[in-house]
């Protein structure tokens, strides 16, 4: 049977990581705009693809059925296929994938590949799941994964809420897998796990090669099993092994106090779908306090639903741009103010002042920008982390899928935040100490000393 046309979604909002299944049963496909596994759903409309390829995936096809030989469905290479016409119209930076290289990272990934102990039509599912796996290698995108059908299944149960883990972020950085955050109350932060973490190995297997995909649904299992993770610590430069028993994660996403001063201290911990719910609650009970100003600590926050990002923005920005994408045929999408979030002026011009780290990242970055340049606050701290990309989950006919970036997001005055990150005004050392968080305390001081000055 020869290769058919194929039909697939393409995205119409920008998510922090986007997730759609194909269905050709169904006239419309619905994306799950989710950050760290946080839902909404967006449409996305289908499009019929052109069955042409080039000759280099050809050459993978012909590659694969040469090595599988008998034990080849001719109609399982559409595969391969799918995920190269998907990545062709849809990775953001499609005009420059290496077609060359493409075709080496996948015959490399399929020679490499052992048929020990496996029949013939499992090396043969198991070899095109490798050139795959090679195809999306070659574009040199951390976010880029390829997951079997079984992996696949486990990321859309995820998100749709059945999440169960050890409760930490974790991101790229300088090509390691590292922990940007072990979250409070969770097994990853009882078994003495910190920022800047690097995990070298889930279970005894190397990450090496690993995208960040590939290392979140390794370490994710059911509530009561256990995971190893092979850790480099930066002040110890040795490795240890730290056994963890997963859980079922509940975080919440914001708590607030009044500081001294009659400062209003708003921890933001991510950007789920009831986080600018809570802070109008927050906002509107806080008016009888009067407070002087605010300090938004987005430390150690990963990031979260976009839409939520741009409504708690909307509290503090009366009109204008909160960030903007561009998409890999370079169209450029503006995404502004929410007018109808129920709003007080007042706090359009309280004095507020935004916490930042390295493990403030994806979403986080999109509200500190937004702030920034449009000299809403003061950013104190140091450095994000400069995750500023989204990415797209598509379901392949066999019931795998494809994970990849489609686009990325900048801030008002065009700072690109991925790999990059954002510059505070005002550089502190982020470090806590005997349970006294000194950036803190400087936040609020400078602050009183500017409102006062």
């Amino acid at each position: 049977m020869g290769i058919q046309p194929q039909t697939y979604c393409r995205y119409t909002e920008p998510t922090d990581i986007l997730s759609m299944e194909l269905n050709k049963s169904i006239p419309y496909c619905k994306l799950k705009h989710i950050a760290m596994f946080l839902l909404a759903l967006v449409t996305v409309a289908c499009l019929p693809v052109e069955s042409s390829h080039p000759v280099e995936i050809q050459e993978i096809v012909s590659e694969w059925e040469q090595i599988t030989g008998d034990a080849a469905d001719k109609d399982d290479a559409k595969t391969i296929v799918e995920a190269w016409r998907i990545l062709s119209e849809q990775f953001v930076d499609k005009e420059e994938i290496d077609l060359d290289s493409m075709k080496s990272f996948a015959l490399e990934a399929m020679i490499n590949l052992s048929h020990d102990g496996k029949t013939d039509e499992e090396h043969s599912e198991n070899l095109r799941h490798a050139a795959i796996t090679g195809m999306l290698n070659s574009l040199n995108d951390p976010y880029s994964t390829y997951l079997r059908p079984s992996r696949y299944n486990m990321f859309v149960g995820d998100i749709k809420g059945s999440f169960e883990g050890i409760g930490a972020t974790v991101g790229s950085k300088n090509g390691d897998i590292t922990i940007l955050k072990p979250h409070a109350n969770t097994p990853a932060e009882s078994a003495g796990l910190i920022a800047g973490d690097i995990i070298k190995a889930v279970n005894g297997e190397s990450t090496n090669g690993w995208s960040i995909l590939d290392t979140v649904l390794k370490i994710r299992g059911p509530k009561g099993t256990a995971v190893e993770l092979s850790i480099l610590r930066a002040s110890t430069k040795q490795i240890q092994v730290i056994r963890i028993v997963r859980d079922v994660i509940d975080i919440k996403s914001l708590e607030s106090k009044l500081l001294d001063g009659d400062v209003l201290y708003l921890k933001l911990i991510s950007f789920s779908e009831n986080t600018d719910e809570d802070l109008s609650k927050v906002l509107e009970n806080s008016i009888s306090d009067n407070p002087v100003g605010i300090i938004l600590d987005l430390r150690g926050n990963s990031g979260g639903l976009l839409s939520s990002t741009i409504n708690i923005a909307s509290h503090f920005i009366e009109k204008g741009l909160v960030f903007y994408i561009l998409d890999s045929d370079q169209i450029k999408t503006d995404y502004n103010v929410n007018e109808e979030v129920p709003r007080t002026r007042t706090y359009f011009s309280t004095p507020l002042l935004v916490l930042t780290d390295e493990s403030s990242a994806s979403a986080s970055e999109v509200l500190a920008g937004a702030l920034q340049d449009h000299e809403r606050a003061i950013i104190l701290g140091s450095s994000t982390f400069g995750k500023g990309s989204a990415n797209l989950n598509v379901g392949l006919s066999d019931g795998s899928g494809i994970y990849f970036t489609i686009a990325r997001w900048y801030t008002p005055e065009g700072n690109i935040i991925e790999g990059s990150g954002l510059t505070p005004d005002v550089f502190v050392r982020d470090e806590i100490e005997d349970n006294v968080d000194d950036v803190l305390d400087t936040a609020k001081q400078y602050l009183l000393d500017n409102i006062y000055k």
